[in-house]
């Protein structure tokens, strides 16, 4: 089956899907990948072109690759020779998931974005790049860049085991000289919406957020993004927008995957601290989905909301050097207000007595199904806080261990999750096997769990990041 090469690329896919109703839901599902595909493709070599790498006369190997992938194939075989063979390669896959209560789809597609023939399993320098078989002058800009970045990192990697006597004494140097893992940055993406305004008042979007990490100062070629979309527009856009920062040799390689996501919020308040419960859970379960779907050999994994607008360029590179398990900044609005008030050290402030404990058991954590004045002491737990937040604990050290932290900007040792510390659906504290806790959920839960698993959360009292609002 050929991908279709017009008639999606300007549109969303949800356009595709709409026209195709007789075919099913797999049929649906592959045809919208062939089109996400194409778009992608579209967007690489539309910028390949500017930087005066295209230009090939025949057929581009890449929709070949998006046939495959429209047919529901990986994308393989050997990348022909010649500067077109280094374009960006797409693959897409889709596949059935049971539908859960806290998500509206059935259905998830998976768009993969990376240089094709690269090593799958990357190595220690760089994220998956095709070998140096054309001449350098042949490659594309962007390729270049990040070839030049992986023999960089060779270099510094052969000069700190030959001061150190190499093997595994180079490894476990803690220093900031260090070698630095590769990065997963991952953001979850609602809609247009999620990205806000920036302190000029003028809106971001995809390619702002994408800007905004391509500054990290941070090798590009130990970068690479997981960004998931809930709906099929945001996707069609998210996908154009990561061929393009893979094709500059912003970010070595992209997973981008749709998959709806009802957080109970729509038309409300997201904020408002009744739909805490409901807005986090659905949260917690998207993040573990793209965990699951796009982790693949980085290192650390950096969890960036889509309305975190501003940080040092250095912060990302300082984190990941430090070896720490789990770190995070504080995250501000743009006047300097404290944003995020789930990163806490010590016992919460409210502790419910058996009483209230049997009667959040009965409620099952509904806040609407509480007597008084159990409701309210509920609702506004986040009000009481905790014994102290990250506001007073500046002050006490450049880094403090606590007990709790948000996920604006939380970086994750990738050995962290994968031993099995994830963001919770439900509340840990105060759990039955018949109802669910009443504190410790999404990222609290994760240091809760991480605790158990031998590590430990901190947080930078010295570092700020903004958040658009």
């Amino acid at each position: 089956m050929k991908a279709p090469a017009r008639g999606c690329a300007g549109g969303p896919a949800a356009a595709l899907i709409a026209r195709c109703g007789s075919l099913g839901a797999r049929g649906r599902l592959a045809a919208a990948a062939a089109c996400i595909a194409a778009t992608a493709l579209l967007a690489a070599a539309l910028l390949l072109a500017n930087d005066g790498a295209g230009g090939r006369s025949g057929r581009d190997p890449s929709q070949s690759r998006a046939a495959a992938a429209a047919g529901g194939h990986t994308a393989g075989g050997p990348s022909p020779a010649g500067p077109a063979a280094a374009a960006a390669s797409v693959v897409v896959r889709g596949g059935g998931e049971p539908a859960q209560r806290w998500l509206r789809a059935a259905t998830h597609a998976t768009v993969r974005i990376g240089w094709g023939g690269g090593d799958a399993d990357g190595d220690a320098d760089a994220l998956e790049l095709p070998p140096d078989g054309a001449p350098s002058r042949a490659a594309p800009p962007g390729l270049r860049r990040l070839r030049a970045c992986a023999a960089a990192q060779r270099a510094q990697r052969a000069a700190r085991a030959g001061g150190r006597g190499g093997g595994i004494f180079a490894a476990a140097d803690p220093s900031p000289s260090a070698a630095l893992p590769s990065v997963m940055v991952a953001t979850i993406l609602r809609d247009a919406s999620s990205f806000r305004s920036g302190r000029d008042g003028a809106p971001r979007n995809i390619t702002s957020h994408l800007n905004f990490i391509a500054g990290f100062e941070y090798p590009p070629c130990l970068l690479s993004l997981a960004l998931l979309a809930s709906d099929e527009a945001s996707l069609n856009a998210t996908a154009a927008a990561a061929a393009a920062a893979v094709a500059r040799g912003a970010v070595a390689r992209a997973t981008v995957v749709l998959r709806r996501v009802a957080t109970g919020t729509e038309g409300r308040d997201r904020h408002a601290v009744q739909l805490q419960l409901r807005r986090r859970r659905a949260l917690a379960a998207a993040r573990n989905f793209l965990l699951s779907v796009a982790l693949r050999d980085e290192g650390g994994v950096l969890w960036l909301d889509a309305d975190i607008a501003e940080a040092r360029p250095g912060l990302l590179r300082d984190m990941a050097a430090s070896g720490r398990d789990v770190l995070t900044p504080a995250v501000r609005i743009f006047d300097g207000t404290i944003y995020d008030c789930n990163v806490w050290a010590g016992p919460s402030a409210w502790q419910p007595n058996c009483t209230e404990q049997q009667q959040l058991a009965a409620a099952g954590t509904d806040p609407d199904k509480m007597p008084e004045p159990l409701r309210t002491a509920f609702v506004n737990r986040w009000t009481f806080g905790s014994a102290t937040h990250a506001e007073e604990l500046r002050g006490r050290g450049a880094v403090v261990q606590v007990d709790s932290v948000g996920a604006g900007w939380l970086y994750v040792r990738s050995e962290v999750h994968r031993d099995g510390a994830l963001f919770t659906t439900e509340p840990v504290i105060g759990a039955g096997w018949d109802h669910p806790g009443y504190d410790g959920q999404e990222s609290e839960g994760l240091c809760w769990v991480a605790k158990w698993l031998g590590y430990r959360c901190w947080l930078l009292t010295e570092e700020d990041v903004t958040h658009a609002h």
